[in-house]
């Protein structure tokens, strides 16, 4: 089963990046030894990305004519709202990621439900 799900990603630096993908992501950003050691090339690859198509979209929206072939769904999304499959939010500033209702600290926090 894969959808679209909505990811807010604050970084330390307060940065935040509101962006939609596609769940079989979630896997390998949200669950990956590198988000929780808060590995700068491994973030940045996720928030480059989403950027990438949202900038696509900006400058193409008029035409259709885009340069990724998933700008037109994910580019219009900028939002801190789920969206079909629902929200995650990787809180890197407290060490936290929240996925809908299920709260997962990152390491050497305390679980907090």
């Amino acid at each position: 089963m894969s959808g679209a799900v909505a990811i807010t990603l604050r970084e330390k630096n307060g940065r935040e990046t509101r962006m939609c993908r596609w769940t079989n992501l979630m896997p390998y950003y949200l669950v990956n030894e590198k988000m929780y050691q808060q590995d700068q090339c491994f973030i940045d690859e996720l928030r480059n990305s989403w950027l990438e198509m949202e900038d696509d979209y900006k400058k193409n929206e008029k035409t259709g004519d885009f340069q990724f072939e998933m700008s037109d769904f994910y580019g219009s999304h900028g939002k801190l709202a789920p969206i079909d499959y629902g929200i995650s939010v990787v809180d890197l500033k407290n060490n936290i990621i929240l996925n809908d209702i299920l709260e997962r600290s990152l390491p050497n926090q305390k679980q907090k439900y």
